[in-house]
């Protein structure tokens, strides 16, 4: 397991690609699936962030979504599948679990804003 929030866990996982030359092959992925026993409001909220996943299309700062498997969704059971991001997540971040050499912290008022060194981009 890379992490637990409040509505699922994720995993790390491998697709393979079926296809001809560059398509094929295998692909480093993360496999959200939302944890057991959540109210209908909280598996709403996580069908909503697939969704949303789904209208948002392509964006740099976000993972790419790959595909969602809802044949279950009627036993309140989802998995999305998303590229893998490189970087650690925002709350890792914040709460000072990792070192990131790409990111530099600065406190504001009592919140941490992080900007990639890289980029310049402010994606938390």
């Amino acid at each position: 397991m890379i992490e637990q929030g409040q509505f699922g866990r994720v995993y790390h996982a491998t697709l393979h690609k079926a296809g001809a030359g560059q398509e094929a092959g295998a692909v480093p992925a993360a496999v959200k699936k939302n944890i057991p026993f959540l109210s209908v409001a909280e598996f709403k909220a996580f069908l909503y962030e697939l969704k949303l996943l789904i209208h948002l299309g392509h964006h740099d700062n976000v993972v790419e979504l790959l595909g969602g498997h809802t044949a279950r969704v009627g036993k309140r059971k989802c998995a999305t599948h998303s590229t893998k991001c490189s970087l650690p997540s925002c709350h890792m971040l914040r709460h000072g679990q990792v070192n990131c050499p790409s990111f530099s912290s600065t406190a504001n008022l009592g919140t941490s804003k992080h900007t990639c060194a890289t980029t310049g981009s402010k994606s938390c």
